[in-house]
C-alpha cells in the first residue's frame, strides 16, 4: 500500500467514525422515543428531500419546483455529505443528520409529511427510513451500483451498498429515473413487480443558460472537463475512467489545451498529482472547484466540453457505460458548449448527436482529435447547442414531476 492509498483510507475512516459513534446514541433514543410506524403520509404535509450526499440535481429540482409555485420543500442531508458548493436551493429549511437513526428522529420533528423524495446513493439512510415508517418514498438514483459489477461485486463497499439498494428497489413507492440504469437494475435484481416510475433526465436549467461568451482564445483549442478525477494510486479497475493522465498527454501532443475543474468532493490524494502536472505542462490547466451556481459561467469561456470515459479504461460492465448519464453533460449545454463524448456512453452520446450538439468518439480517435475539431464549423455547432438545450429544459418538464408526486399521494 503506497502513501497516497493510505492517506485516502485514513480520510474515509475520519469521515465514517463520527457517523458510527453517534449511531449508538441516536439508535437508543429512536427506540426509546421514536414514533416508528405511526409516521405516515398527510396530503397537506411537506415534501422532504433526503440524501446522504447532497447532489446538485436535488438543488436544481428544488429551485425549479419553487419557481413553479410548489409548496415548501425541506432538505435533510447527512452531515458528512453536505457539499457547500452545491448550496443555493430554495428550501424551507436545511437540516443535517448525523446518521440514519438521527434522520428518523429529525423527520418526525418537521410535522406532517406528504412525501419523501430520496436521492441515492448511498442508500442506507433512505432504506432505513422506508422500513421504519409508513411514509411514501420516491427513489431517485444518481448511480445504480448493481450495474457497475453485477450482483457479486469484487469490492466490500459495493456488497454492502447492494443490500440497501435492493431493499429500496423492492420497497419504494415510486421511481424517478434520470437515466436507463434503473431498468437494468430491476432486470439484474429479477424484480418483475415494479413501482410507478417517471423518466426524468437531468435536463438543462434555463436560469443558467449562457450565450455569446467571449472565449479564452481565438486561435487555440481549449477543452474543459468538470467532475470526478482519480490519482494514479487508485485501483485502475475501479477508477480507470477517471485517471486522465494518458488523455492529458495525448491532447498536449496535439497542442490542445485541457482544463479540469475537480468535483468539490475530490480528496487531496487524488488532486495533488494533477496540480503538480499542471505546474510543468503549459497545455494542462488544473483549477479549483467551483460552486455549482458559478460553474456554467466558468465553463462558457472554453470551446468544447469533454466526457472522456472509455470502456477499455476500467472493468465496469458495458451496461453501466451505455445507460448512465451525468449532470456535467447538461452543464456543458447550459454553457453553450458543443460536447466531445465517448461513444461508449451510448445513451448520453445519443442525446448529444441527435441534436447535432457535439461529436461521439472512440478512444482510438483521441490522437487525431485536433484534425477533426478543426474541420467543424464552430458557430454552427454553437447554434445547434442553443436549440438543443431548449428542448431539454428542466423548467418545461417540472409539471411532469409535480404530476408524478400527485399520482403517488393524491
Amino acid at each position: 500500500m503506497n502513501l497516497k492509498t493510505l492517506q485516502t483510507k485514513l480520510i474515509r475512516l475520519r469521515q465514517k467514525l463520527p457517523k458510527l459513534i453517534s449511531s449508538y446514541w441516536d439508535k437508543a433514543l429512536w427506540r426509546a422515543f421514536g414514533q416508528g410506524n405511526t409516521l405516515s403520509s398527510s396530503p397537506d404535509g411537506a415534501l422532504v428531500f433526503v440524501c446522504e450526499l447532497l447532489q446538485a440535481r436535488a438543488v436544481r429540482m428544488a429551485n425549479a419546483l419553487h419557481a413553479a409555485g410548489a409548496p415548501p420543500i425541506y432538505l435533510l442531508c447527512q452531515q458528512a455529505g453536505y457539499v457547500k458548493e452545491f448550496e443555493g436551493g430554495k428550501f424551507q429549511s436545511v437540516k443535517l443528520f448525523r446518521n440514519k437513526w438521527h434522520l428518523l428522529r429529525m423527520i418526525q420533528k418537521i410535522g406532517p409529511v406528504r412525501l419523501v423524495h430520496g436521492f441515492a446513493p448511498p442508500s442506507e439512510a433512505i432504506a432505513t427510513l422506508k422500513a421504519a415508517t409508513q411514509l411514501p418514498v420516491i427513489l431517485d438514483m444518481q448511480d445504480v451500483f448493481v450495474t457497475y459489477h453485477g450482483l457479486q461485486p469484487p469490492y466490500a463497499w459495493a456488497k454492502t451498498e447492494l443490500v440497501y439498494e435492493r431493499q429500496l428497489f423492492a420497497a419504494c413507492d415510486g421511481f424517478v429515473a434520470h437515466s436507463l440504469e434503473p431498468r437494468e437494475g430491476f432486470r439484474l435484481y429479477e424484480m418483475k413487480k415494479r413501482p410507478q416510475n417517471l423518466f426524468f433526465p437531468l435536463l438543462c436549467d434555463e436560469t443558467a443558460f449562457i450565450s455569446g461568451q467571449e472565449k479564452i482564445s481565438t486561435n487555440e483549442i481549449h477543452l474543459v472537463y468538470a467532475g470526478g478525477i482519480a490519482g494514479s494510486h487508485r485501483d485502475r479497475k475501479q477508477f480507470g475512467i477517471l485517471q486522465f493522465f494518458p488523455l492529458i498527454e495525448a491532447l498536449s501532443q496535439q497542442g490542445i489545451h485541457f482544463h479540469v475543474y475537480p468535483s468539490p468532493t475530490t480528496l487531496k490524494p487524488d488532486w495533488e498529482e494533477y496540480a503538480a502536472l499542471a505546474r510543468v505542462n503549459p497545455l494542462f490547466h488544473f483549477h479549483e472547484p467551483v460552486a455549482n451556481h458559478l460553474l456554467t459561467r466558468e465553463l462558457a469561456q472554453y470551446h468544447f466540453g469533454i466526457l472522456p470515459f472509455f470502456r477499455e479504461d476500467s472493468d465496469l460492465r458495458p451496461e453501466k457505460m451505455r445507460n448512465a448519464t451525468a449532470l456535467k453533460l447538461f452543464n456543458f449545454f447550459e454553457a453553450g458548449l458543443p460536447v466531445i463524448i465517448s461513444a461508449d456512453l451510448r445513451f448520453q452520446a445519443w442525446m448529444v448527436t441527435r441534436g447535432q450538439a457535439g461529436i461521439a468518439i472512440s478512444k482510438a480517435d483521441v490522437p487525431g482529435l485536433r484534425t477533426r475539431l478543426e474541420s467543424l464549423t464552430y458557430a454552427q455547432w454553437e447554434g445547434n447547442v442553443q436549440r438543443h438545450r431548449q428542448a431539454l429544459s428542466l423548467q418545461r418538464q417540472i409539471p411532469r414531476l409535480q404530476a408524478f408526486y400527485q399520482s403517488i399521494v393524491p
